[in-house]
């Protein structure tokens, strides 16, 4: 996709990607002149270059420009960055391209936030239900912050009946780091940040309407824990009307431990308080959450359990885990579920829908990640990944709950449309599934994650890991919960 000096990289500099409307856009960083530029590619799903093979600068200027955010338009692609072109502080600039790569503004892009020694930088952006899009970001006055928000259209103007500086959502305590997911058309954003409080890092959220009116006169403080809460992430769940904040914590002040609080959308309360996600002994870090459906989250982060693994074939670096939160409550213990326990380092997760659907409306989960299993270093990453499903079947009767994990014969066997697995689960644990043809190699594979007791099913519609559909043939599957293992064939007919 490119082959950018990567002098050009840093913490603001990192390549953006956006997939809109069958395309997949990007913007990189480039430092060839010296100067940090943003480039904008288009590629298809087959990663083929779309526009001009050096693509697309979003302004040839003699300033470095940092922190670049994409926008899906109706005609292409928005860009919004900051620049120092005034060689004195940093502006935010946006630029529209059409689906060629042409710019549809002003040469250099419309200026939308300018100030007089103040650096301006974007947090966030949300395409509004009405066709233009919502801004946050951060006043940073010689390192006392200022969070703001401003609306509008996608000709860089600020919307009608908003005031042309902008909304100001927090201006305490150096805010900053500002994470957020749209609720609903009819309801707005749930945004939330970092804050020093007692010369410490606190939580706190705020619903930003449409409108630009706040759903709390205050914002809500998701916690005042001593010492810092940081690298927030949040989920919001519709079905249920609750989000899920969570963060690195370091309030009992040995190590980083995982925290959240789950808030009702519709009051100021907050549901219970403080949930210890995870608060394992060694150090966890970098959480990320998901809804996934009927007031379920899962989240998942770094854990510094695997520089101790007692098996030297899978020590010496970080895993990843997890933990299913349904009500504001942990599902599994707070050890958290091991999700990818391999050599060296698994970091940086992340989360991406793979079918919104499923087979009986079961959504399933991709979870991909850095792994350096093969080497060690950090220069020979690789990226791997993994499909997963949390099951939430109906309540059992308690004199009715299965006494072993047991798995049911698939059926029907043969097959020609989706095969089913029922399985009895005694105790929560996730299920390794893995389906291989006849020569051995991985056709599917899915870890399955229960979060009840009672019966599940487990479904492969016939799919391969890239969503094709497989030829006619016999295949063979392993199922694998903690050291049993359970293995059979199935006949797929087309």
């Amino acid at each position: 996709i490119s082959s950018i000096d990567a002098f050009a990289y840093d913490l603001e500099n990192e390549p953006v990607t956006l997939f809109s409307q069958g395309w997949l856009y990007t913007a990189l960083f480039e430092a060839a002149t010296g100067v940090k530029h943003v480039r904008l590619q288009k590629l298809n799903t087959a990663l083929e270059t779309q526009w001009d093979s050096s693509g697309v600068l979003v302004y040839n200027s003699n300033a470095d420009q940092l922190k670049a955010f994409l926008l899906e338009t109706p005609d292409g692609i928005g860009c919004l960055w900051s620049e120092i072109r005034n060689q004195i502080d940093y502006d935010i600039y946006f630029q529209r391209f059409d689906v060629g790569g042409a710019p549809q503004l002003q040469d250099g892009g419309v200026p939308l936030v300018e100030g007089t020694w103040i650096d301006d930088y974007v947090e966030a952006i949300f395409p509004t239900p009405d066709g233009e899009f919502l801004l946050f970001w951060v006043e940073d006055i010689w390192g006392a912050g200022v969070l703001k928000y401003q609306k509008y259209t996608l000709d860089g103007q600020v919307s009608s009946g908003w005031p042309s500086t902008g909304y100001t959502l927090a201006n305490v305590g150096d805010p900053e780091n500002l994470v957020g997911e749209i609720i609903s058309d009819n309801e707005g954003v749930l945004v939330a940040w970092e804050a020093l409080h007692n010369f410490s890092k606190d939580v706190y959220a705020q619903i930003v309407r449409w409108d630009g009116t706040v759903q709390w006169v205050v914002p809500q403080e998701l916690t005042s824990a001593p010492n810092d809460q940081v690298n927030l992430s949040l989920a919001v769940d519709l079905q249920s009307g609750t989000a899920l904040v969570v963060w690195e914590d370091f309030r009992d002040s040995l190590d980083w431990n995982i925290y959240g609080q789950a808030l009702d959308l519709a009051t100021p309360d907050t549901l219970g308080v403080n949930l210890a996600i995870c608060e394992e002994e060694s150090f966890q870090s970098r959480p990320i959450v998901t809804a996934v459906g009927n007031g379920a989250y899962f989240v998942v982060w770094e854990d510094g359990r695997g520089f101790y693994n007692p098996d030297p074939v899978l020590a010496g670096g970080l895993d990843l885990y997890g933990q299913v939160v349904l009500n504001g409550e942990n599902l599994y213990s707070t050890d958290g579920i091991p999700l990818i326990a391999e050599y060296h380092d698994q970091k940086q997760a992340q989360l991406t829908l793979l079918d919104s659907s499923g087979v009986e409306g079961t959504p399933v989960w991709l979870l991909h990640w850095i792994d350096l299993r093969s080497s060690g270093k950090a220069d020979l990453a690789n990226l791997y990944a993994q499909a997963f499903t949390i099951s939430m079947t109906k309540v059992t009767p308690e004199p009715s709950l299965p006494t072993s994990f047991l798995l049911g014969s698939p059926f029907p066997n043969p097959f020609n449309g989706t095969l089913s697995f029922q399985l009895a689960v005694n105790q929560l644990q996730p299920v390794d599934i893995v389906i291989y043809d006849l020569l051995g190699r991985v056709v599917w594979e899915e870890k399955f994650i229960p979060a009840n007791l009672g019966i599940h099913r487990f479904y492969w519609s016939g799919h391969d890991l890239t969503g094709k559909a497989v030829s006619s043939s016999v295949y063979l599957y392993q199922v694998k919960v903690k050291d049993n293992i359970y293995s059979g064939k199935v006949t797929y007919l087309k």
